[in-house]
């Protein structure tokens, strides 16, 4: 049972042979960290996926006018009209209330394709075709004006949700003497673990509580294999589980077994891009946001479900195929489009002045985002820096006469491209620059 446990902890298929061997009780496992799930199949690509940025549009998708002009917008980015020779659908992603509000404007916002109106609810758009006998050989689907769009979850918002109602549901049973025991002592800390406020310390953990308790369940019925003379099973536990009388043991069984290996799963197969282990942790989890009421994931789930079985084959077998995505290229390493989009902002947040930018320093930022990379890779080589990750850097050399010459060019390269006049002193390449200069080492 050790073995078969590890192997899941662990994530790996490779370990059952050990299970005919008598002399496994040595063994040791080896087993990296992108492995962990290794237990779902990866539907990764080989080719590495090129992610493009497109031109921001600077609304904030929080009302159905806002979401209108976010539409009119990619409309216009992907040149999809109604008699597009380039594309017949644009895939969506966002989060929970986007997501809601965009759904209702694609179903209610139609067009009349006689005199041109445009109608916010569909009731209105059906009396106006009956009065005014209008679109008579057109159905009222094909008359939305944003029917060829389709919105898709945003698995990263999705997954901090499924964290944040795990931790609402275990709080007072399990969590708050977990996270004391994490090192989480003082009101305003357990007020932020509870509130999940960091995604990544409150994923790890729900999978310490997930594995740890998991091993305290199989306890008991180990023992009474044990006295029965019998080798534990899988299909045995399920038999012990049906048959036991604890309310306790019951609940915590359903909470580890359903609803938090619901979430590996889901996480899983977020990083293998796996539509069915993304969908099947969606859909063992989904009771826990009508359990809660959270209205935005509730109808989330419900239309994204509704989308599946309705969509073309077709559209069917892409979404499928581009669940989440990785720019590193790694077969373990993808995450949802939306948090790529973040991780895609937040590296042109770096590149901005002081201050709050106006839309034009988002729009030169953006238009160069990859050039600016193609810059910033070419002074880390000429300077002989090594990123040891994304918020580290190591100068471990000084510079020649010139190399510093070169280096004080990087400004005016960089504002060539973008068209900006300056860099501000608390700029990153100002500060590199400057601790160059002074013939000193920097860490940033």
């Amino acid at each position: 049972m050790e073995i078969v446990w590890k192997q899941h902890e662990h994530g790996t298929d490779q370990l059952t042979d050990l299970l005919d061997k008598d002399d496994y009780q040595g063994a040791t496992f080896e087993i990296k960290k992108e492995e962990r799930y290794n237990f779902v199949s990866s539907k990764h690509p080989e080719e590495k996926v090129n992610v493009t940025v497109g031109d921001p549009c600077f609304e904030n998708p929080c009302s159905y006018e806002s979401v209108e002009k976010v539409f009119d917008h990619i409309r216009d980015l992907t040149g999809l009209t109604d008699n597009s020779k380039v594309r017949q659908w644009t895939m969506l992603g966002c989060d929970g209330l986007p997501y809601t509000l965009g759904s209702r404007t694609i179903e209610n916002v139609s067009v009349c394709q006689d005199c041109k109106m445009e109608f916010d609810e569909e009731a209105n758009f059906k009396d106006h075709i009956k009065q005014n006998d209008h679109c008579k050989e057109l159905s009222a689907n094909d008359c939305r004006k944003y029917n060829n769009i389709v919105m898709i979850p945003g698995l990263g918002h999705y997954e901090i949700n499924m964290v944040k109602v795990l931790i609402k549901l275990l709080w007072d049973i399990a969590v708050f003497d977990l996270a004391k025991m994490l090192g989480f002592h003082s009101p305003k800390a357990l007020q932020s673990f509870q509130n999940a406020g960091d995604h990544h310390k409150s994923w790890q953990s729900l999978m310490i509580f997930m594995h740890s308790m998991a091993q305290e369940l199989l306890v008991p019925y180990c023992r009474q294999e044990v006295k029965k003379n019998a080798n534990p099973s899988l299909t045995g536990y399920f038999s012990y589980l049906n048959g036991a009388t604890s309310s306790n043991y019951k609940f915590m069984s359903e909470v580890v077994f359903t609803y938090c290996l619901a979430l590996h799963v889901f996480r899983a197969g977020i990083r293998r891009d796996n539509s069915t282990a993304i969908q099947a942790g969606k859909v063992k989890f989904s009771p826990l946001f009508f359990g809660f009421n959270m209205p935005f994931y509730m109808e989330t789930f419900i239309r994204d479900s509704f989308v599946r079985v309705q969509c073309p084959p077709e559209v069917l077998a892409f979404i499928g195929a581009n669940e989440s995505y990785s720019a590193s290229g790694h077969d373990s390493k993808r995450e949802g489009g939306d948090f790529v989009l973040e991780n895609i902002n937040r590296k042109s947040k770096m590149w901005m002045p002081s201050g709050l930018p106006d839309k034009k320093k988002w729009l030169e930022v953006y238009c160069n985002i990859d050039r600016l990379d193609e810059v910033q890779d070419h002074m880390y080589n000429i300077q002989h820096l090594q990123p040891a990750d994304d918020e580290c850097v190591h100068a471990n050399r000084k510079l020649d006469k010139d190399q510093l010459i070169l280096l004080q060019s990087l400004e005016e390269d960089i504002s060539y491209i973008c068209g900006m006049d300056f860099f501000p002193d608390d700029h990153p390449l100002q500060k590199i620059n400057q601790v160059h200069l002074a013939g000193g080492k920097a860490k940033y």
